[in-house]
Formats: structure tokens, sequence, C-alpha cells
């Protein structure tokens, strides 16, 4: 007997796509994806690629610094978010990390 594919392409019993897979996300999926990563991982964050451009840096980082590792604090910096700058009118990420 083969073995069997679930609906998504991969095989039955693995947990679905890797980080290190090729996939597209649509706008919801990545916001929620990026918004997710402010609490876990670095890796995930590299590999979503946040930008300037595209997303709202100091939001990310005042959100990271209120509920996520200081290695994702320290990544969104080296990025571009600025620490000082108010998201949305609010505190600055830096008074989020030190409250």
């Amino acid at each position: 007997m083969g073995e069997s594919t679930d609906v998504g392409g991969s095989e039955s019993g693995s947990l679905g796509p890797t980080l290190d897979d090729s996939y597209e996300l649509d706008e919801s999926e990545y916001v929620d994806a990026l918004s997710m990563t402010t609490y876990r991982d670095l890796r995930i964050m590299k590999r979503l690629g946040p930008n300037s451009e595209k997303d709202n840096l100091n939001k990310l980082l005042a959100e990271t610094a209120r509920h996520g590792p200081p290695e994702l604090v320290e990544y969104l910096l080296e990025i571009g978010a600025k620490a000082n700058d108010k998201s949305g009118g609010g505190f600055t990420a830096l008074t989020e990390l030190l409250c």
C-alpha cells in the first residue's frame, strides 16, 4: 500500500508545512502570523521578513517589548523599529519595556 496524503499535500501524520517550505501568505494570514511571532520565535519573524515599507515596526516593537523575548526586540531594532516613537499615540516601545 502507498502512503496517503492529506488535502494539503503532505504525508499523513505530518504536522504540515515546515519553516523552510515556500508558502505564500495572504494579507490577513501574514498580519496574524507576524502578530503571533511577537510572543514567540525569532526564526519565524525573520522568515516573515517584516520591514518598514509594509509593516508598522514600532507597533510590533511595542507589542514585542511587552510580551516577547529580548532577541525579538533586538531584531526589530536592528531592522529599523524606533524605541522612542509612539505607536498609535500610546506609549513608546521603551516605556512598554520598562513597565
